[in-house]
């Protein structure tokens, strides 16, 4: 959201470098997130 927001603010017109920038964030966070739930069941698992 705040990548979003300051690249809108430096260039509000349409920019498609900008959207793909956008893209990758979005989709790196969507990595850390599965990266997460990976290492949260490799330390969790072995005790359950």
């Amino acid at each position: 959201m705040a990548i979003e927001l300051a690249v809108d603010l430096a260039s509000p017109a349409l920019q498609p470098k900008a959207k793909a920038a956008k893209g990758i964030a979005s989709g790196m966070v969507l990595v850390a997130a599965l990266a997460s739930i990976a290492v949260a069941v490799a330390v969790f698992l072995p005790h359950v």
